[in-house]
């Protein structure tokens, strides 16, 4: 009974420790993402703060549509 009750806490301590690393690990990619955000969401140079007012869509071109082929 005894050797048991101590295989249980040896894998309580374990999935303890698991969870501990899980948590650790969660907080390191919170503060990464933080920081990122802290400096403006600039992802690869691309502005997070343009409206449709201000994209240029001169250069588009509207397709012809193609009738229905039944």
């Amino acid at each position: 009974m005894e050797k048991t009750i101590a295989a249980l806490k040896a894998a309580t301590r374990k999935y303890a420790q698991t969870v501990a690393d899980i948590v650790e690990e969660i907080d390191v990619e919170d503060v990464a993402t933080t920081n990122n955000l802290e400096e403006g969401n600039n992802y690869h140079g691309c502005e997070d703060n343009v409206s449709l007012n201000e994209m240029d869509v001169s250069a588009t071109q509207s397709q012809p549509s193609k009738p229905n082929q039944d």
